[in-house]
């Protein structure tokens, strides 16, 4: 595996000269440590939940940090009839294939029974996703969670790296594409238990089930942004479906899907399919990620003809503006759009919840947490940096063709564009 390196010194130690005679370590000596497969008891604890379980849910998170990983669970889903949860943080599992139920309502998950995460950092939202859960974290219903990955290992103490603590009734620190691959061999057995009429027959009729939730659910966003376009300012939900309908013949990548909002609609309407193709969340939620974040991934693909596009929030670009220069400065070929409510939606939201329990006027929640009165030209701005920009869209059925007209430049000239769009 080939990733990028982080190394932090003191400054003390930088500036010290480089002595005579120093020896560099082996190339040996920095091979990675690894974690093993699922195994012994742990495998044949799993395989006997998976083979006795009614409705057995699969939640993914990071395990598309190895893009690997993503035919394999597809393989295992198959063959076991699970209900896919994908929680986001990478590309995991496509989202439009006929098990991943991620982001669906109704009370058919409610039901599970056995919910086995891979490399789940937040696994009390992710249950409490589609099931009922204590105060103590865990499932009303006495749902069995199994946990597989390398969260257990971290060694920083922040509550955002391990959220709410879940008990679970089994926690392996496993590496999870051999243990994946270890459960394949199992499953797939032609002579073993899952072969029997009794498991296929119950795996049938629940494909069936998650078939059927699978597409409705997909069936009706397709049908809520269609709908939105009859709107008078611009939904999230058309712009997105537009931003797709201009780029989806091009080799296309989202390097950042801006906020939560976008991210959800992003993976309602788009096919995410290729691993590679979506880079997943901010992860630590902090402003100003998104620009930096989309610059390296563009940086990457400079000598190909992939089509990098950056979902930009508003609210994140205006921490780091000056990412702009390095845009404008390197010739890096990203597609910037800039999906400008005027608002720091997340605080706005915020500030509205703390005034409802107070009894207050929400009415008064986007003071000092909007743009109405005094709006960014984000046109302007980018063009201070000399970013080649188009003139800002403002109706819905500009959108398309403004994003078109854009891939059109970067293409030509293998520089960067930056479109605006001001949604409602």
């Amino acid at each position: 595996m080939q990733a990028p390196v982080f190394v932090a010194l003191d400054f003390d130690v930088q500036e010290q000269p480089l002595e005579d005679g120093v020896r560099l370590l082996p190339a040996r000596a920095t091979e990675a440590a690894r974690l093993p497969a699922l195994n012994g008891a742990d495998l044949d604890d799993l395989t006997g939940r998976l083979l006795a379980a009614r409705l057995p849910v699969l939640v993914v998170d990071f395990s598309g940090r190895d893009p690997g990983t993503v035919a394999q669970l597809v393989a295992l889903a198959d063959a076991l009839g699970l209900a896919v949860v994908d929680r986001g943080n990478r590309l995991n599992f496509p989202n439009t294939h006929q098990l991943n139920v991620s982001h669906t309502s109704g009370t058919l998950l409610s039901d599970a029974d056995l919910v086995l995460a891979l490399e789940v950092q937040d696994l009390v939202g992710a249950l409490g996703s589609f099931l009922t859960l204590t105060d103590q974290g865990a499932p009303a219903n006495g749902a069995d969670i199994v946990t597989v990955g390398f969260n257990e290992l971290l060694t920083s103490k922040w509550a955002a790296d391990y959220q709410q603590f879940v008990p679970v009734t089994r926690a392996v620190a496993a590496d999870t594409a051999d243990s994946v691959a270890a459960l394949r061999t199992v499953v797939e057995d032609p002579a073993g238990p899952f072969a029997a009429p009794a498991f296929t027959e119950r795996r049938e009729q629940r494909i069936k089930a998650l078939t059927d939730l699978h597409t409705e659910a997909r069936a009706d966003w397709a049908r809520q942004a269609e709908e939105a376009k009859g709107r008078d300012g611009i939904h999230v939900s058309a712009a997105v479906d537009e931003i797709h309908r201009a780029v989806r013949d091009e080799e296309w990548i989202l390097t950042n899907t801006g906020s939560l909002t976008i991210d959800g609609w992003v993976k309602k309407l788009w096919p995410l399919e290729r691993p590679g193709s979506y880079l997943g969340l901010n992860g630590g939620g902090g402003l100003g990620y998104g620009l930096g974040a989309s610059i390296g991934a563009a940086l990457a693909h400079q000598s190909d003809d992939t089509l990098c596009v950056d979902l930009q929030a508003d609210g994140d670009f205006l921490y780091t503006p000056s990412a702009l220069w390095t845009l404008a400065a390197y010739d890096v070929p990203l597609l910037v759009i800039v999906m400008n409510n005027r608002l720091y939606l997340n605080s706005t939201q915020h500030a509205e919840r703390i005034a409802g329990n107070r009894d207050r006027d929400i009415d008064r929640a986007h003071i000092a947490t909007s743009f109405y009165d005094r709006p960014v030209d984000f046109v302007t701005l980018a063009q201070s940096f000399g970013v080649h920009t188009l003139p800002r869209v403002e109706r819905v059925d500009a959108v398309a063709p403004t994003v078109r007209e854009a891939v059109a430049h970067i293409k030509e000239h293998g520089k960067p564009v930056l479109v605006e769009i001001l949604m409602e």
